[in-house]
């Protein structure tokens, strides 16, 4: 390898190790403030709901999205080295049907255990819409997931840093916005179609920059 491929590896290396934390920078921040707002809008009971809805989906999103989308990232990356074009292009449509039905699956799931987990184990009827709503965030989750692993395997992590400062930002101010001057009682149910919202926008972006990315 001559000096000045070594010289932009190490480029590339750094750069996406600015960018990579930048992107947890805001993910981190805008959670917080995200959290803060709930806190205060929803009152201790709200926000109890909203938080146990999302931790359990969470739960069954590991499933979906942790290890497939890591085993993507790292054979995607090996088609690329390889510069085959064909290769790339059938795992990425291999992976993304096994994610669709994955995610399905996990989606499916939690709407038929929403109920029985409300009622019977946790006790809180207010918890069953909550759940019902996190199984539609949970299939987005999964699949935007998929296109931020494929931004890594490209080396496109400014896309990852643009995708999450988007959500961040849209699920910020939807939530200011409609529990501040339209929703006079708002809930944990609001808040769940609130991120889904900002999910959905963020998929699309990620979507239409994969297209111009991804070889053709």
């Amino acid at each position: 390898m001559s000096m000045k491929s070594k010289e932009n590896l190490t480029h590339q290396a750094i750069g996406g190790s600015v960018l990579l934390g930048i992107s947890s920078t805001v993910q981190r921040i805008g959670s917080l403030v995200f959290t803060m707002v709930l806190a205060r809008v929803l009152l201790p009971d709200g926000f109890g709901i909203y938080s146990l809805a999302i931790s359990i989906s969470f739960l069954f999103a590991i499933f979906s999205r942790e290890g497939i989308d890591t085993a993507f990232m790292r054979y995607l990356s090996e088609a690329v080295k390889s510069k085959n074009k064909n290769k790339e292009n059938a795992c990425f449509r291999y992976v993304f049907k096994l994610k669709i039905f994955l995610a399905l699956t996990v989606s499916t799931t939690i709407l038929i255990l929403a109920y029985p987990l409300s009622i019977y184990v946790f006790r809180k009827p207010f918890l069953f819409m909550p759940l019902l709503l996190s199984a539609g965030y949970i299939f987005v989750f999964s699949l935007e997931g998929l296109f931020t692993s494929f931004f890594f395997a490209m080396k496109k992590v400014k896309y990852v840093v643009y995708k999450e400062t988007i959500f961040q930002s849209i699920r910020l101010l939807l939530t200011i916005l409609l529990f501040s001057f339209i929703l006079s009682n708002p809930n944990a149910s609001e808040t769940i179609i609130i991120m889904i919202a900002a999910l959905l926008a963020t998929l699309i972006f990620v979507v239409y920059k994969t297209y111009k990315v991804s070889p053709h």
